[in-house]
C-alpha cells in the first residue's frame, strides 16, 4: 500500500526534448543562451534537427577516457543543454547525438581555408620586409601589434609565394575570417600543415586549376 502523496509513477513529456552535449573548456566562454544549433543523431543519420541552447553547464566534468590521468592531461568539459525546436514522434530518449553551436555569423566577410594559415617568428619577418621595398602599411602594423610569432599566408603571385601577415576574426568549420591584410580574390596556398610550414619567401609553385582563394563567407561554430 502506498502513502498519501507518494509518487506513482512520472510521465514523460515527450513533444519537449532536450540533448545534452560535453564541450571543450576552451570553447565554452564563446557560447550564449540562445545560440542557435545543429543537431545529428545516430539513429537518424539522414537528418538533422535545428534547436538552441538552454543551459551552459557552470561545472565542468571529466572525460571518463582520461580519469586516472594527470590533471594537465585531464580534458575538462562542460555541459551545455539544447532543447530541439520541433522533435519529430519518432525521436526517443537516450538517444546518440553530436550538435554543432553556431555562435556568430558572418554572411558577407574575407575567409581563408584553415589550413592556409601559418605562423613564422617575427624576427624573420621583419628581416624579409627589411629586404623588400614594398611592404604594406597594414602588413607591417601586424608585425608591428605581434608580441612573438606573427599568423599569415603565403600569397600567390606570377607563380611566386610571399608570406603575408594577416588578422583572423572568427573559426568556421573549415574557414577563418580574415579581418586584415588580404584583399577579396587573392589566391593562397592551403595545404598539408607540412608543407605550408616549410614554404620560404620566394619559393615557386604551381597553381592547380580549381584552387581556392580568398572568398567572402563565414560562420562560426563549436
Amino acid at each position: 500500500m502506498n502513502n498519501p502523496g507518494s509518487l506513482l509513477l512520472t510521465v514523460s513529456d515527450l513533444s519537449v526534448m532536450e540533448a545534452v552535449v560535453r564541450v571543450d573548456e576552451t570553447d565554452v566562454p564563446g557560447i550564449e543562451l540562445g545560440d542557435s544549433t545543429v543537431l545529428r543523431i545516430d539513429a537518424f543519420p539522414r537528418s538533422k534537427f535545428t534547436g538552441r541552447v538552454t543551459e551552459i553547464g557552470h561545472s565542468s566534468t571529466v572525460d571518463p577516457n582520461t580519469r586516472g590521468l594527470s590533471q594537465q592531461s585531464q580534458a575538462v568539459d562542460f555541459e551545455v543543454v539544447i532543447t530541439l525546436d520541433s522533435p519529430p514522434p519518432a525521436i526517443r530518449p537516450d538517444l546518440s547525438a553530436t550538435a554543432e553551436i553556431i555562435t556568430d555569423r558572418r554572411p558577407r566577410t574575407l575567409a581563408i581555408p584553415i589550413i592556409a594559415l601559418t605562423v613564422r617568428e617575427r624576427d624573420d619577418i621583419e628581416a624579409l620586409e627589411s629586404e623588400q621595398e614594398e611592404a604594406s602599411e597594414a602588413a607591417e602594423a601586424l608585425v608591428d601589434a605581434a608580441e612573438e610569432d606573427v599568423e599569415g599566408v603565403f600569397v600567390v603571385h606570377e607563380g611566386a609565394v610571399r608570406f603575408t601577415p594577416v588578422e583572423v576574426g572568427i573559426t568556421g568549420r573549415e574557414h577563418f575570417e580574415v579581418l586584415a591584410g588580404l584583399a577579396e580574390g587573392d589566391t593562397v596556398v592551403a595545404g598539408p600543415y607540412e608543407a605550408v610550414r616549410q614554404l620560404n619567401d620566394g619559393d615557386r609553385i604551381r597553381v592547380l586549376s580549381g584552387s581556392e582563394g580568398a572568398s567572402t563567407e563565414s560562420e562560426a561554430g563549436e
